[in-house]
């Protein structure tokens, strides 16, 4: 009579369990891009007559998966006073949308800055990167490879 051996028995259940479960553990999605720290600032100085005509836009990497992205004199309808963002991946282009509350638009635009991280970005891809998108228009648009090393300036 054959003796039963359990390591001989367990061994294939054993070994199904861990490949299901590396199939599972080993298939999660990475993290899409986000944004945090969104923060738009009140009215700028308006006594800075002639530096209101550009903007200039501070791209830096903050760790080794965001971006910080500054705006320095962007005009916005003076009446708005709360501003929100929401972004939409689509594989490499990155588009931050921004919105704000004014129902009636002033007859007056205001200058602010707009600070906020672009998140969960993975090292070595190249990203197209639309910036304050409303609707067809885009405030600023580049393209860029992420690096912890990214240190730019556009002037818009």
């Amino acid at each position: 009579m054959k003796k039963n051996n359990y390591k001989t028995m367990f061994l294939p259940i054993i070994m199904s369990l861990l490949v299901v479960t590396f199939v599972f553990v080993g298939c999660k999605p990475e993290p899409e891009p986000g944004v945090s720290d969104f923060l738009v600032s009140s009215c700028l100085d308006e006594d800075r007559r002639g530096y209101y005509d550009s903007d200039t836009i501070y791209v830096t990497a903050i760790n080794d998966n965001s971006l910080k992205i500054r705006t320095t004199n962007t005009h916005f309808n003076c009446c708005s006073e709360d501003f929100w963002e929401d972004v939409t991946v689509d594989e490499i282009n990155i588009a931050v949308s921004m919105y704000e509350d004014a129902e009636v638009p002033c007859d007056c635009v205001c200058p602010r800055s707009v600070v906020f991280a672009l998140n969960n970005m993975e090292f070595g891809k190249t990203y197209n990167i639309f910036l304050l998108k409303s609707d067809d228009y885009v405030y600023y648009k580049f393209e860029l490879v992420f690096d912890e090393g990214i240190d730019l300036m556009f002037i818009r």
